[in-house]
């Protein structure tokens, strides 16, 4: 965009790793995915939200009272023939 690459938020991580133990790896690894799923979460939820918002936007909100007859219709069940 407008003539150089975009850099995100990610890209300043280090790509060369040294560590002391052999299993120090995991614990790199740990906080690397915690930094990536907390990422994904903060764009994840402005969209969960705005995609709410659209699904709502038309529905109608029915109100019931007791006794109201309704339809209950169960996925992957037929209806007995009267």
């Amino acid at each position: 965009m407008f003539g150089r690459h975009p850099v995100l938020p990610l890209d300043h991580t280090s790509r060369l790793f040294q560590f002391n133990r052999p299993n120090d790896y995991w614990m790199h690894m740990m906080k690397a995915m915690n930094v990536y799923r907390e990422a994904a979460l903060q764009r994840i939820r402005p969209h969960q939200q705005h995609s709410k918002q659209r699904f709502d936007r038309n529905r109608n909100d029915p109100q019931y009272e007791i006794n109201d007859s309704v339809l209950w219709k169960l996925p992957g069940h037929d209806f007995p023939q009267c």
